[in-house]
C-alpha cells in the first residue's frame, strides 16, 4: 500500500507541468500580438506628439490671427487716405467751382472731371464725387473716349512664382481662409449707377463731417474708404471720396503670416522629432519590462529575469527595481510554500504510517487487549492527524492574513 502510494503521488506531479507546458502558447500568441500592436500603433508617442503639437498648433493659430496688427495698419492708412482727401477737396474747391447768376458757387461738371482724372494716380485711390443731392460727377475710373466713357480696371501684376511658390501660396489662402477675420467687415458692393446714398461715408461728408469705411471683397481684400466735404467756405457743395484696395496690408499681413509658418514649421519638426525621442524612452523600457514579466509569468524555471534599469535615476528606474524585488519576493515565497509542503508531507506520513502499521497488525491479532490497544493507537494517531491538519489550517489562515 505504501509502494501504491509512492508511485500515484510521482504520477500527478508530472501531469501539472505537461498542462503548464500547454497553457502558454495561447497567451504568448496573445501577448506577443498585443506587443507587436503596441510597437506599430506606440500610444504613448502618439498621445505625447498629439499633446505638444496641439498646444503648439493653437499659440500659432492665435499668432497667425494678427487682428491688432491688421487693425494698426487699416488705421495708419486711413490716415493717410483722409489727408489725401483733404488735399484733393481744397484742389476741387478752387478750381471746380463755377459762380451761379445768384452769387453762389457749384462745382461744375467738366471742370471738376477733368481735374479728377488729373489729379489721380494710375495705380493710387479712385476718386469720386458727389453732388450735394447725391449725384456722382466725376469717377477716376471712367474716361470719355471716342466712343463714350470708358470704365477702366488696373490689372494686377502676371504671376511669375514657380512651382513651389504657387503650392505655398495655394497653402496659406486655404489657411488664410479658414482663420477668422478680426472684424465682420461689410460686403464691398458697387451698383451700375451709383449714388451717395450708397455709401454712408459719401453722406456723411454731405453733412460736413469727413468719415471713412472699411469693406471686404469676395476674396477677402479689404477696400478703404475716406469720404470728405468739399466746401465753399463752410458752404458743402460736394463730397469727394477716395476708396482704395488695401494691397499693402494684404502684402504685409501675408508677409508676416509666412514668417511665422515657416518657424511653426520649425518648431514643428523639432517638437515632432523631441515628442518622439521622449516617448521611446518612455514606451521601449515599459515595453521590455511588460515582456520580461510575460516570459516570467509563461516561463517554467528562473532563467528569465527582469531588466535592471535602476540606473535611469527615474520613474521606470524605479519600476524597474519594485519589479525586480517583487519577482525575487514571489520566488520565495515560492520556495517557501515548496519547504511548507514537503514538511506538511513529512509530519503527515509519520501518523499514516503508525496509523497503517497499526491497522494491519489489528487485522491479523486475535487477542482482544492486543486489539484494544491497537484500537487506541489508531485513534491516538487519528486525533494526531487531526491537530496537525488543523495546524497546518490555522498556519495558512496566518500567513494568508499577515500577506
Amino acid at each position: 500500500m505504501a509502494s501504491d502510494t509512492a508511485t500515484a503521488l510521482p504520477e500527478r506531479s508530472s501531469e501539472r507541468p505537461a498542462r503548464v507546458a500547454n497553457a502558454p502558447s495561447a497567451f504568448d500568441h496573445s501577448a506577443e500580438h498585443r506587443h507587436g500592436r503596441l510597437r506599430l500603433l506606440s500610444p504613448i508617442t502618439l498621445r505625447i506628439l498629439a499633446v505638444n503639437v496641439l498646444a503648439l498648433a493653437l499659440l500659432a493659430g492665435g499668432i497667425l490671427f494678427l487682428g491688432q496688427y491688421e487693425r494698426g495698419l487699416i488705421e495708419s492708412e486711413l490716415g493717410v487716405l483722409r489727408a489725401q482727401s483733404r488735399l484733393l477737396g481744397v484742389a476741387l474747391a478752387e478750381g471746380a467751382l463755377d459762380s451761379r447768376s445768384e452769387g453762389q458757387r457749384e462745382l461744375a461738371v467738366e471742370p471738376a472731371s477733368r481735374l479728377v482724372r488729373r489729379l489721380a494716380e494710375p495705380d493710387g485711390a479712385r476718386i469720386r464725387l458727389f453732388a450735394p443731392d447725391g449725384r456722382l460727377i466725376a469717377d477716376s475710373r471712367k474716361l470719355l473716349g471716342p466712343g463714350g466713357v470708358i470704365e477702366i480696371e488696373p490689372l494686377t501684376d502676371p504671376d511669375g512664382s514657380g512651382m513651389v511658390e504657387r503650392l505655398v501660396n495655394g497653402a496659406y489662402n486655404a489657411i488664410a481662409r479658414l482663420l477668422p477675420t478680426p472684424s465682420r467687415f461689410p460686403r464691398y458692393r458697387e451698383a451700375p449707377v451709383q449714388r451717395a446714398e450708397q455709401y454712408i461715408e459719401a453722406l456723411r461728408a454731405l453733412g460736413g463731417d469727413t468719415s471713412h469705411a472699411v469693406r471686404r471683397l469676395d476674396n477677402g481684400m479689404l477696400v478703404l474708404s475716406v469720404a470728405t466735404p468739399v466746401q465753399d467756405f463752410k458752404r458743402v457743395v460736394g463730397a469727394l471720396m477716395l476708396s482704395s484696395k488695401a494691397l499693402h496690408i494684404h502684402d504685409s499681413i501675408r508677409s508676416v503670416r509666412l514668417g511665422i509658418f515657416a518657424a511653426f514649421t520649425v518648431a514643428l519638426a523639432v517638437t515632432s522629432l523631441l515628442s518622439i525621442y521622449l516617448a521611446s524612452t518612455i514606451a521601449r523600457p515599459v515595453r521590455l519590462l511588460a515582456s520580461a514579466a510575460e516570459r516570467v509569468r509563461h516561463g517554467r524555471g528562473r532563467q528569465e529575469e527582469i531588466p535592471d534599469l535602476s540606473d535611469r535615476q527615474d520613474e521606470i528606474g524605479d519600476l524597474s527595481a519594485a519589479l525586480r524585488e517583487m519577482t525575487e519576493a514571489l520566488w520565495q515565497r515560492m520556495d517557501a510554500i515548496e519547504r511548507f509542503a514537503a514538511d506538511v508531507a513529512h509530519e503527515i506520513k509519520n501518523p499514516l504510517s503508525s496509523l497503517r502499521s497499526a491497522v494491519e497488525t489489528a487485522s491479523r491479532v486475535r487477542d482482544p487487549d492486543q486489539q484494544k490497544r491497537l484500537m487506541s493507537i489508531i485513534l491516538d494517531d487519528v486525533q494526531r492527524l487531526d491537530r496537525l491538519i488543523s495546524d497546518i489550517s490555522a498556519a495558512s489562515r496566518l500567513d494568508a492574513e499577515l500577506s
